[in-house]
């Protein structure tokens, strides 16, 4: 093989892996952001909840996300009467 060519296969391989690195960055991307929970609560309450900044990054401000729904109509009022706690190993 001549010098031309051994470049062009190393760009080719080049251009290969980034394509590859690129394409499994798009289908991870979109898990990553849907990080929020749902879950049903006695038989009439739907709760998802999650962080405002996804993924959750230690050291940065952050919150919680929550929607509270009844029969899919969100339940209004709420901000007032709930109180949440985030708590990751022994720390608070």
């Amino acid at each position: 093989m001549n010098l031309h060519a051994i470049t062009s296969v190393r760009r080719s391989l080049v251009l290969m892996v980034i394509a590859f690195a690129m394409a499994a960055i798009a289908l991870v991307q979109p898990f990553a952001a849907s990080a929020h929970e749902t879950r049903e609560v006695a038989t009439d309450y739907a709760f998802v909840v999650g962080f405002i900044n996804e993924p959750a990054v230690q050291g940065d401000t952050n919150g919680i996300w929550l929607e509270v729904t009844m029969a899919e109509a969100p339940v209004l009022g709420l901000a007032d009467k709930l109180q949440a706690q985030v708590i990751f190993g022994e720390q608070t």
